[in-house]
């Protein structure tokens, strides 16, 4: 669809099947699966996993329906203390490696070791307070080297073991995590809100990566082509600078709105605009996207069917069915779980003279 996605391969879902049948156990054909994939990846890149330039990778979940929150993903995979001295040779840019390596070991930490996610941001927040500054993008590369290495030393307390070298050891207990992370409370909770039934589990994409934190016009965000509140037929953008993806879709920091990303990158949010709109045409709903810009190019990491009020989908069935994207029948399909009756818009009025008058919409369920 000549939209820019970073390249990867896919492990499929019979690896999550096997995992489970097996007690947890890998499948035994899994690291030749990962050996044979990481070549192309290189030869799709330039880069070299492990080596110089290096190549570094993202490990996701990949089910066959949406489970927004639920599921796991690594970035930055393929880091070390060895390659961020390459990443630093080929960047010049010391402050972006040490802080994706002290990201990895935090994820690693937090992910694959179920270690307490306080207990680096504990020490995040003492870096930041120490250096008098007020978040972590501030931060020097000695500061963020510093913060590196405290990091190895909580996660050696933590788990009893030094953080892993080996980068096909990252790579395979990364791969471990996103398939445990379909068993986790949390996923099966989701599922079973939603009624998800005979989903046979998920699988696993290994991507190149790409890298919001790399620079002043970097960054990661999130794009709802229409709005998941209203309706509204406007993109809903949260986005944040020299950051990466997990900030964002995690909440744990607050992002910048679609009108400034538009201001400081105008030729970026037309491209998402356009791609955006290509992919609700293909999908035939409302789309909310992840995305990343690495020093000025815009790449899409993952599209799908964006979650909405009940409200904002009954305007959204109604729009697309006008827009000739969906018949009326699949209008009619996408509210057979939203009681119509339920539905309420709610107007509060001021006596306050017009120039000082207010009005609230308020849209949701009784």
């Amino acid at each position: 669809m000549s939209i820019p996605v970073p390249p990867g391969f896919v492990l499929s879902i019979s690896v999550c099947e096997d995992y489970f049948k097996n007690s947890r156990h890998i499948p035994e054909d899994l690291p030749g699966l990962l050996r044979k994939g990481i070549p192309f990846l290189e030869s799709a890149t330039g880069k070299v996993f492990g080596g110089s330039p290096p190549l570094m990778v993202s490990v996701r979940s990949g089910a066959a329906v949406s489970m927004p929150g639920s599921m796991e993903t690594l970035l930055n995979v393929g880091l070390s203390r060895d390659t961020v001295r390459s990443l630093i040779a080929r960047t010049g840019n010391p402050n972006f490696a040490w802080d994706s390596y002290r990201r990895l070991i935090e994820g690693f930490g937090r992910i694959v070791f179920t270690q307490d996610p306080s207990l680096y941001r504990g020490l995040l927040n003492s870096v930041i307070e120490a250096a008098g500054v007020p978040e972590e993008k501030e931060l020097d590369y000695m500061e963020l080297r510093e913060l590196a290495g405290d990091y190895e030393r909580l996660f050696f307390e933590e788990s009893g073991r030094p953080f892993p070298e080996d980068i096909y050891e990252q790579l395979e207990l990364a791969v471990r995590a996103v398939l445990d992370s379909w068993m986790t409370p949390r996923a099966m909770k989701y599922r079973e809100i939603h009624n998800i039934e005979g989903v046979r589990g998920t699988a696993v994409t290994v991507q190149a990566m790409v890298f919001g934190n790399m620079s002043m016009n970097s960054g990661a965000g999130i794009y709802f082509t229409r709005s998941p509140w209203t309706g509204e037929n406007l993109p809903v953008v949260d986005f944040r600078f020299e950051a990466q993806g997990e900030e964002v879709v995690s909440g744990s920091r607050a992002g910048t709105s679609g009108i400034e990303l538009k201001t400081a990158l105008p030729d970026i949010y037309e491209e998402l605009e356009g791609i955006g709109d290509k992919l609700e045409a293909h999908f035939k709903d409302v789309q909310d996207i992840e995305f990343t810009v690495e020093e000025g190019k815009l790449y899409i990491l993952q599209s799908r069917d964006g979650k909405c009020s009940p409200m904002a989908t009954l305007k959204i069935a109604v729009d697309l069915e006008k827009e000739g994207l969906i018949s009326p029948d699949k209008a009619l399909k996408k509210l057979e779980e939203i009681d119509l009756n339920s539905i309420s818009v709610q107007k509060i009025r001021s006596d306050k003279p017009p120039s000082q008058k207010v009005t609230l919409l308020q849209v949701g369920l009784l």
